[in-house]
């Protein structure tokens, strides 16, 4: 084996300390409003204790999910880069592998706040492996470059969404090179949320409720 594993000599790099934490609250403020408007509905015809018990599955999804992105990790020495996923999943890169490390600052939405995204591309152009800075640090970016004695490409301007799926489509996955799939995949996600939430009045026989 030729790429970094999980040994002694590789430095560890960790997750920004704020994220499980914000992904917790994010996850409160949406689940929150509508169990409480359930059990406004559905305490008095006495079906809450089962919307309870779904309300403990939700509940327990979201801290799994929590603990997941806790454990996320990226192993790096002078020989590769080990990426451990919220999924779970590992990344293998070696470093010979590496063709650049491309930093790229991307604005905040409608903001003048950027955030960095080291993107790991390999000879051929492919990027193997992204280090988004809603989660990764620039901190972490830059030991990531120093261990692997690779400099760190900067793009000098900072630039929005749009303007890097134009100007570096290569980069980014082809979700997020379509614009129209990336619009699809939204849409129908929050489709199957609102599907989701209809089910759930339906088990508990409440209007607007969609039976399965």
């Amino acid at each position: 084996m030729t790429a970094v594993d999980t040994c002694t000599d590789a430095r560890v790099l960790q997750p920004i300390s704020s994220v499980p934490r914000t992904v917790a609250l994010t996850s409160v403020a949406l689940v929150t409003p509508v169990f409480a408007v359930l059990y406004f509905l559905t305490v008095p015809g006495g079906t809450w204790p089962t919307l309870l018990l779904e309300h403990a599955l939700v509940t327990l999804a979201c801290t799994v999910a929590t603990i997941r992105l806790c454990r996320a990790r990226v192993w790096v020495a002078g020989r590769g880069i080990v990426m451990r996923s919220p999924l779970g999943l590992r990344r293998k890169l070696d470093r010979d592998d590496i063709g650049q490390l491309l930093l790229v600052q991307t604005y905040r939405g409608q903001t003048l706040d950027t955030q960095p995204h080291l993107f790991v591309v390999t000879e051929d152009g492919r990027t193997a492996m992204r280090l988004r800075g809603s989660m990764w640090s620039r901190e972490s970016m830059r030991r990531l470059a120093q261990e692997l004695d690779i400099p760190l490409t900067p793009i000098p301007e900072a630039m929005t969404r749009g303007e890097l799926r134009r100007t570096h489509p290569h980069l980014l996955p082809w979700l997020e090179r379509r614009r129209v799939s990336l619009a699809i995949a939204t849409v129908g996600a929050a489709a199957l949320g609102a599907l989701a939430a209809a089910a759930l009045l339906g088990a508990h026989g409440l209007p607007g409720a969609v039976h399965l």
